[in-house]
């Protein structure tokens, strides 16, 4: 059996999908520094070229759509490498059959897929609404843990909302910032312990009107947690000013 390794990139995913076409399909495909050791397996390292790359994208967006590319995108997002195989083989089925490929729910890969990158997409877009933002030093930062790695699916939404401001927005669960200043936007990986100690502390002015201003709109009696779950998850509450002493 023929098992493909990659660097885990989604640029390293896509050079596995090339690979596919000029060599063998592969009955697995998992990151190099994550792989289990088998005598199943004949192993074959897949390099990461970006040239590579941005043709195999071209090529998606040409024969399929723009809209396919970002969903099998989203699917990988989800940080479940299992789905990696299962996201070559869409690819490949929607060239063979066209972009109509999306709707076939009755195969699995189809299938697992738009599940996860359903899941992605609106997590993401959930955080635009949950986003909240303190002042630290003249520039505006924000924490979040989401489930699924998002940032990168939140940087235009946030651009076109604060495109002359500095800001940062924090992924805790995976010590990665988002970061727009002037020379442009970028994430980076960083230690959380570092940044943890910039972010916490008191509330800044802005955090004590809105807490006020959320407090004063209310009707006690006509509290519902149950209600509030359901339109704005728990696991999203330790980040909600307005939502911290609930």
């Amino acid at each position: 059996m023929i098992r493909y390794l990659y660097d885990g990139s989604f640029e390293g995913l896509m050079n596995v999908l090339h690979e596919t076409y000029y060599g063998d399909m592969p009955d697995a495909v998992e990151v190099q520094t994550q792989m289990q050791h088998s005598m199943l397996f004949e192993n074959k390292v897949i390099e990461t070229d970006f040239k590579i790359y941005e043709k195999v994208c071209s090529t998606i967006e040409n024969k399929l759509s723009s809209h396919i590319l970002q969903l099998v995108y989203k699917a990988y997002l989800s940080g479940n490498r299992a789905l990696d195989l299962s996201i070559i083989k869409y690819i490949r089925k929607g060239f063979k059959f066209g972009v109509s490929i999306e709707h076939n729910l009755s195969d699995g890969d189809i299938l697992i897929v738009n599940k996860y990158a359903r899941r992605v997409g609106f997590e993401a877009l959930r955080l635009k609404g949950f986003i909240r933002f303190r002042e630290v030093d003249q520039i505006l930062f924000s924490k979040i843990q989401p489930e699924y790695d998002v940032l990168g699916l939140l940087s235009d939404h946030f651009v076109q909302r604060l495109p002359y401001e500095n800001w940062i927005i924090w992924d805790a669960n995976r010590s990665k910032l988002l970061i727009n200043q002037k020379k442009g936007i970028e994430i980076v990986e960083v230690n959380n312990v570092d940044i943890e100690n910039l972010y916490e502390g008191k509330l800044d002015d802005y955090e004590k009107l809105w807490k006020l201003y959320f407090e004063n709109i209310g009707v006690e009696g006509r509290l519902n947690l149950k209600t509030q779950k359901s339109y704005m998850p728990k696991r999203y509450w330790a980040n909600l000013i307005e939502m911290k002493d609930k």
